[in-house]
């Protein structure tokens, strides 16, 4: 596993924040990695349709 280092916002630093402790993460790293594996499922879809309108959602 890789470390990265990024420079955050106040208040998007209090946003993660809030949502780690909505959805009672260990960690902000913890909660970082599920929102990027999201985002990327997500995008994965989003292209999927665009490649192939009559694809369907698996998930």
């Amino acid at each position: 596993m890789q470390r990265v280092t990024l420079p955050v916002d106040d208040d998007l630093l209090a946003t993660l924040d809030r949502h780690m402790k909505k959805h009672r993460y260990a960690s902000r790293s913890e909660a970082l990695r599920d929102i990027l594996r999201e985002t990327a499922a997500r995008a994965t879809t989003i292209f999927m349709h665009r490649c192939d309108p009559g694809a369907r959602r698996v998930g």
